[in-house]
């Protein structure tokens, strides 16, 4: 329900990313309770901790008696590491330091402006590193700052591109409103970056002039507010999201872009859906699969459908359906052929996608310890060519405290590898850090003390701890 989504977010930054997407949701779906809602977690934002439970338990009363709807959750199936921190198989960024994992050294500290400003000996506001990323080449890096300047002011603060090497400064440039996340382009020549603000959803700039050369007025595909879109493996097609219908019949559409003319390709629109919460294209480009829940906003039952559409027509080409109550989707396989799902408890399930049927399941060993109240899957990881996958398992104690374990496998035959403890420390709610390398498979995990740690993929071996880590 609507009130067990709410309660996931336990500090004031959460209440606001909440109050962000229940907004965006309410417009979707014309449910003016969730724009009520919003509302008080937005509030709660700004008043801080102080009058939490007061305002919560509002926001919990509002929701059930005025919605009673059940919330999405599908979009829980994007793989991605925090905005500020990212792993190249080489380096680890981690807001504006760059440390050497195969030495545990931190190798420099990019020259970002003073993380707090002051004015006639007064403290006025602070900035932070909100995102951050690899150049495809691996020469470059970008971060991203934004600017808190008190409880309810906040802006964009610059976007700068630098030299891994010499530590120089190659670029910089100010948006007009503040940045989620971003991302170079495949081509290296474009940098993607995406706000929740009104006017600029989703823009592309020159890597090298810092020129705006496209903005998209749409959202990614994703119920999480700092997601990047999805595009082809190319970097020529985006998909946004967007909506059609008439008000209380409404449902959403994909949009798919050619990012380089700002030219619309072609609207993916399923008309008993109401809420799509992913879009992924294929490795050629060619075709798009999403996932999205039938029946949210209609008085037909809830369905769970993921679908397979062509890019140029978007002409649907299969479904692949399941039961809405049973099954979530964590996510799709490299080479695009399976899809993992979870039940919403501890089992883990891998579906021929073409087939529809299931192929195996990863089941959790007895040796997990016992749980307050039941172990999860959440997020998943695939390893650069899918030979190994690492599943994310939480129990989310009553007492408020939080157990992670993370479970390393070998898809091709379901054997747990190894399973690793004491580990979180640096996500957001506890949940924990993890990131393949992009061409390789070694991974990054982080511990309860917030210290990476690289690991064999391939045997599970720890490999190197970077102890002299320390959050900037």
């Amino acid at each position: 329900m609507l009130g067990q989504f709410i309660l996931n977010f336990h500090s004031s930054h959460h209440a606001h990313n909440a109050s962000v997407c229940l907004s965006r949701l309410s417009l979707r779906c014309f449910h003016p309770s969730l724009l009520i809602t919003a509302c008080v977690l937005e509030c709660y934002y700004y008043f801080g901790k102080m009058k939490s439970k007061l305002i919560l338990c509002l926001a919990l009363v509002l929701s059930g008696g005025l919605c009673g709807c059940t919330t999405n959750r599908s979009a829980e199936a994007t793989q991605k590491i925090l905005p500020w921190i990212s792993f190249n198989g080489k380096y680890l960024l981690n807001r504006n330091q760059l440390w050497d994992v195969a030495t545990g050294k931190k190798i420099r500290e990019f020259a970002v402006p003073p993380q707090f400003t002051v004015s006639n000996n007064v403290v006025q506001g602070w900035g932070s590193v909100e995102a951050v990323a690899f150049s495809p080449d691996g020469k470059k890096v970008l971060t991203v700052m934004n600017q808190y300047l008190g409880p309810e002011r906040s802006g964009p603060g610059p976007v700068q591109l630098w030299d891994i090497d010499s530590g120089q400064k190659l670029l910089e440039f100010k948006p007009v409103e503040r940045i989620d996340n971003a991302a170079f382009l495949p081509d290296g020549k474009r940098i993607l970056t995406t706000s929740d603000g009104p006017k600029y959803p989703i823009q592309i700039w020159d890597a090298k002039t810092g020129q705006l050369l496209l903005t998209l007025h749409e959202w990614p595909v994703s119920f999480v507010s700092d997601q990047l879109p999805s595009f082809s493996p190319d970097g020529r097609l985006i998909a946004t999201e967007g909506y059609a219908g008439t008000k209380g019949r409404n449902h959403q559409t994909v949009n798919i872009w050619n990012s380089i003319t700002g030219r619309k390709i072609c609207t993916i629109e399923d008309a008993t859906n109401s809420f799509f919460g992913l879009a992924q294209f294929s490795p050629d480009g060619n075709l798009i699969q999403t996932c999205c829940d039938r029946g949210f906003s209609s008085d037909q039952d809830y369905q769970r459908v993921t679908t397979i559409w062509d890019v140029k027509t978007g002409r649907r080409i299969r479904d692949f359906i399941w039961n809405f109550e049973e099954w979530k989707l964590l996510g799709l396989t490299p080479d695009w052929r399976e899809i993992i799902v979870c039940d919403g408890t501890n089992k883990v399930a891998l579906w021929d996608e073409k087939m529809q049927k299931e192929i195996r399941q990863f089941t959790v060993p007895d040796s997990f310890p016992k749980a307050e109240d039941v172990w999860r899957s959440g997020k998943i990881a695939f390893s650069h060519k899918g030979k190994r996958l690492i599943i994310e398992y939480v129990d989310r104690a009553r007492n408020g405290g939080t157990q992670i374990i993370i479970t390393l496998w070998i898809m091709e035959t379901g054997k747990l590898i190894k399973q690793f403890g004491n580990v979180g420390g640096n996500g957001e709610d506890g949940e924990a850090v993890i990131s393949f390398s992009p061409e390789g498979e070694n991974f990054i995990l982080f511990d309860n003390n917030g210290k990476p740690e690289l690991f064999d993929g391939a045997t599970g071996t720890r490999l190197k701890i970077l102890k002299d880590f320390q959050q900037p």
